[in-house]
């Protein structure tokens, strides 16, 4: 590997800044923070059911078994398939756009539904550093 903070590739780029803790396969190489994130939540696969893209609390992987049983009950394709270590999209959410729309028609559900905090519409301040702080919003923010 090059000297200093460079990167001999771009994948070692990405694995460098890929900075979340993600639990390893070998379980007497994982800390403890890996191993608490393993007891608590699921891994969130594609409909592959390999490729990884998050983690989620075992409190939301309820409420998507919720979800599913809802849709299920309509007669309608579930949006998750569940396994004992991982949640992956259902094979027919077989690319972005179906994704996409399936999450924002289950998240509008748990708004109306008022299933999660989060989602009941509070306004939350939201602070950024300027340049010039005499006059909060009216200047856009400013790398410094």
């Amino acid at each position: 590997m090059p000297a200093g903070n460079t990167c001999a590739s771009l994948l070692e780029a990405a694995e460098r800044c890929d900075s979340w803790p993600y639990p390893s396969s070998d379980v007497a190489s994982q800390t403890d923070e890996q191993q608490l994130l393993l007891k608590t939540t699921l891994e969130l696969r594609l409909e592959d059911g390999v490729t990884k893209v998050g983690l989620i609390v075992k409190e939301v992987a309820k409420l998507l078994e919720e979800y599913n049983s809802l849709k299920e009950s309509k007669k309608e394709t579930p949006v998750f398939i569940f396994s004992e270590k991982y949640v992956k999209f259902h094979s027919e959410l077989n690319n972005e756009e179906k994704r996409t729309l399936a999450v924002r028609e289950m998240v509008d559900y748990w708004r109306e539904k008022d299933c999660l905090e989060c989602l009941r519409g509070k306004a939350f301040w939201v602070y950024a550093h300027f340049k010039n702080k005499s006059s909060f919003f009216k200047n856009q923010p400013q790398l410094i």
